[in-house]
């Protein structure tokens, strides 16, 4: 059943859940608390919500917190009315009182002052550091256009110079084979074709009897080496290796080359004013154009194996020396660092073929040491009496006369 003033729990639903036959209780135009007094209802609200920070003390510091700075600004604004109504100054004004009457300025204008003054300077240091990067990089710019352009002048002038060392490498080389043709030509029409021999007499320091020993070289092929045989050959038929000597007893070479006589260097300092003995030995050499080859000829098909001989110095001449031992690696190619030209080897011409037993004695002759001043120099040289092509030539050269007296020892 329903009552007249509740709601219907026994009926449907089709009509909100309550009775066809009354109206809602207390919605009437004051609302659904007509009958229940307002300040009740805030009460309570009030107590739930201090039951509710009780249990919350982070709640109360909350609470107390707005209230203290509520209080705090509705305080100053009091006080500040108060003081207005007055007409009291606040201590920003006594203090801008006491600025004016003392003639000091006021911090604000210092400020304000300062302010537009490093306003200004920050703003022509800005257009300075503005103006130096165009500059810089105009410079960049200018800087990798000249670097373009020297690279490509650079790359030109290699390329250029590339090109003219090549051509003279050639020009060189043809020059080369003119005169290796030449050389095995003449050599062919003076000496024949070979293989040519050539014997050293010689007296060793200590045979007392001063009696001459002998060794034979046989030169090399004029096919291989064509212009150090001539050249070698041209000296042996002018008689510029009598008289002459060997000097130098190394660990690896046994040298010999021209000496003066005596006489010859007296009558050179008397006429020269200088003491140079080398210009004496040389003299007969430079009359005869036979003191250096006209380039370093090298064959790899006749290296510095042992007992071959070779020229000293570049070109080459015209003192020479015998390998002890084998010296491909120190006189081929590459060998002679204290040249330029070290990629050129010492020109290899002949080879010893009988009398070892005299050059064994020779390597034997007493030398300086190797801490003193003419280290490995023999303390007497190995005098060269003569030496003597054994073929006989096809045509007839005019040598020089051999000496029959030994000459001093220098």
């Amino acid at each position: 059943s329903t009552s007249s003033t509740g709601v219907g729990y026994g009926g449907g639903y089709g009509n909100g859940g309550y009775s066809s036959n009354s109206a809602p209780a207390y919605h009437g135009e004051e609302g659904m608390f007509k009958d229940k007094p307002l300040n009740s209802s805030r009460s309570n609200s009030f107590l739930k919500l201090v039951k509710l920070y009780a249990m919350e003390p982070s709640a109360w510091a909350t609470v107390v917190a707005v209230l203290f700075f509520t209080l705090t600004i509705h305080y100053r604004g009091q006080r500040n009315s108060i003081l207005r109504s007055f007409e009291v100054p606040s201590a920003r004004n006594l203090f801008d009182i006491y600025l004016d009457r003392s003639g000091k300025p006021k911090p604000c204008d210092e400020y304000l002052t300062s302010s537009r003054q490093n306003h200004a300077e920050n703003h022509e240091l800005r257009s300075r550091i503005t103006t130096l990067e165009d500059e810089l990089k105009i410079l960049e710019r200018e800087k990798k256009q000249l670097k373009k352009r020297k690279s490509e002048e650079h790359e030109d002038a290699i390329e250029h110079l590339s090109t003219r060392d090549f051509a003279w490498k050639e020009q060189v080389q043809v020059l080369q084979n003119a005169t290796q043709r030449e050389a095995k030509r003449a050599a062919t029409e003076l000496f024949g074709p070979g293989p040519h021999h050539v014997k050293f007499s010689v007296i060793l320091p200590s045979d007392d009897d001063e009696r001459e020993r002998h060794f034979t070289v046989e030169m090399a092929p004029l096919d291989v080496m064509p212009h150090s045989v001539h050249f070698f050959l041209q000296q042996v038929v002018h008689g510029l290796w009598n008289d002459a000597w060997f000097y130098l007893n190394g660990p690896h070479v046994l040298q010999g080359g021209p000496q003066a006589e005596e006489d010859e260097e007296d009558l050179w300092h008397l006429e020269h004013q200088e003491d140079d003995d080398r210009a004496v030995a040389m003299k007969q050499f430079r009359e005869l154009d036979l003191e250096n080859l006209a380039f370093p000829e090298y064959s790899e098909k006749y290296p510095h194996v042992q007992w071959t001989l070779g020229f000293t110095g570049r070109p080459g001449g015209p003192d020479f020396y015998i390998n002890k031992i084998d010296n491909r690696a120190t006189h081929g190619p590459g060998g002679q660092h204290q040249h330029d030209l070290e990629e050129y080897g010492d020109p290899c011409f002949a080879k010893v073929v009988d009398g070892f037993d005299v050059l064994n004695q020779m390597f034997k002759e007493p030398t300086y040491g190797d801490d003193h001043e003419w280290g490995w120099f023999f303390k007497d040289p190995v005098h060269i009496v003569k030496a003597k092509m054994m073929e006989n030539a096809p045509l007839k050269i005019e040598v020089a006369p051999t000496s029959e007296e030994h000459t001093a020892k220098p």
